[in-house]
């Protein structure tokens, strides 16, 4: 083979290694990465058989909550303070409950706080003929749940109509099951009740002499500190979807298309539900430090010598809502 020829081969061999070389350090293209799946969260929460549970049962079914990334497990606990000592022991995430209940079972070491109003109402009712109004209540036996949202309202409703609580013998039942039989039997001339057992005792005769509004407020969601310590999102979330809720029922206000809601969980009678009247969902809002200390200096002046803890513990410092 000739000097030039062995020149060119030569030449050939070496650029052949070359581009092997480059071809085996080359980085292989990129897969690319899958979008990571959304964390959801699961809340276990507590709710009692009462109208302010509507919105929430509505958000589990309308799929609010699972837009949210949220998986909430209902539980239908039957009295506030039940509900609240379960989120004491862990059991529940988060709970609805009169600020009544919740500020006393809590005590002076809350292991919640308040982070949105909840929309209900507390309504006095009569059975007595010679009762047509607040005032006419003076001397009277008015029947309540003690400490409760139920008394907190009757107390409001009476000082609205400038009645002096001590004018008025009060009778302390257990549920308001007793409440209402203590009205059909007339053993107390007006009970305090919320719905559904309002909205019966009306159906069996009984007559309204007041309730309160919306911007009364005596009914809000709790969330453990935990929670709003480690997972401050959770709650936030949670009532994004509680109030596209309340927009949903305010839109769909007819009762009946919550029938299975309304009969199976809140305890609705079913016969003649499309004359049930809902009453106009508020979304849920921040509780203030006036509406929280209200509560808890009526529960101060009712019992004596109860320590309770500084209103700023018992509500969400931040704004929960945005």
């Amino acid at each position: 083979m000739t000097k030039r020829r062995w020149r060119f081969v030569a030449g050939g061999l070496g650029l052949l290694l070359t581009l092997i070389l480059v071809g085996c350090h080359r980085k292989p293209a990129a897969t690319p990465k899958k979008a990571a799946e959304p964390t959801i969260t699961h809340v276990n929460f507590a709710v009692g058989p009462s109208i302010d549970a509507l919105p929430i049962y509505v958000a589990e079914q309308q799929g609010y909550f699972t837009k949210q990334h949220l998986q909430v497990n209902i539980t239908n606990v039957s009295t506030a303070s039940d509900r609240v000592s379960g989120m004491n022991t862990g059991q529940f995430t988060g709970v609805i409950s009169g600020l009544p209940e919740f500020i006393m079972t809590s005590g002076a070491h809350p292991t919640g706080r308040l982070v949105g109003t909840a929309t209900n109402y507390v309504a006095l009712l009569t059975d007595d003929p010679d009762v047509n109004n607040v005032k006419d209540l003076q001397g009277k036996v008015v029947g309540t749940l003690a400490n409760s949202t139920q008394e907190y309202a009757t107390d409001l409703l009476m000082t609205q109509a400038k009645v002096n609580s001590g004018d008025v013998s009060k009778k302390t039942a257990n549920s308001e099951k007793d409440l209402m039989t203590a009205a059909s039997t007339q053993t107390a001339s007006a009970v305090s009740l919320m719905d559904p057992n309002a909205s019966v005792l009306r159906r069996q005769g009984a007559r309204t002499l007041g309730q309160t509004k919306a911007s009364q407020v005596n009914t809000g969601i709790v969330f453990s500190n935990a929670t709003l310590t480690h997972h401050p999102q959770t709650s936030i979330k949670f009532l994004k979807a509680y109030n596209q809720a309340v927009d949903y029922i305010n839109a769909h206000p007819s009762s009946q298309t919550y029938q299975n809601v309304l009969v199976t969980n809140l305890g609705y009678p079913n016969d003649n539900l499309a004359a049930l009247a809902l009453p106009h969902f508020k979304h849920s809002m921040k509780v203030t430090d006036t509406q929280t200390a209200a509560v808890r200096e009526w529960l101060l002046t009712n019992n004596h010598g109860l320590k309770l803890a500084p209103v700023s513990q018992y509500r969400e410092q931040k704004a929960v809502t945005k």
